[in-house]
């Protein structure tokens, strides 16, 4: 029974040393103007409009949403937003 205590309490401690661990900082002025370089065209948006797009279709086709649901999609690098409509046509 101590044996068991023992180990728990070091699986635990293991679990608390990797929740320290994570953190969240701030990005770096640099950083962020980087990415925002990297993401400025909109070709670079394409492939993230056409995703929404697609998931957007599916959720219509399935009943879901209605026909003329739009969605408001954020880049997740630069954080600027599209207006997807769905281009099934009845």
């Amino acid at each position: 029974m101590l044996l068991g205590a023992v180990a728990g309490s070091s699986i635990l401690a293991i679990g608390a040393t990797r929740a320290i661990a994570l953190s969240s900082e701030p990005m770096a002025p640099a950083d962020i103007q980087a990415l925002a370089l990297a993401c400025g065209k909109p070709a670079s948006h394409a492939q993230l409009i056409a995703d929404a797009r697609l998931i957007l279709n599916a959720e219509i086709e399935s009943g879901a949403k209605p026909a003329d649901t739009t969605e408001l999609v954020a880049c997740p690098l630069c954080r600027c937003t599209f207006e997807v409509a769905s281009d099934i046509r009845f």
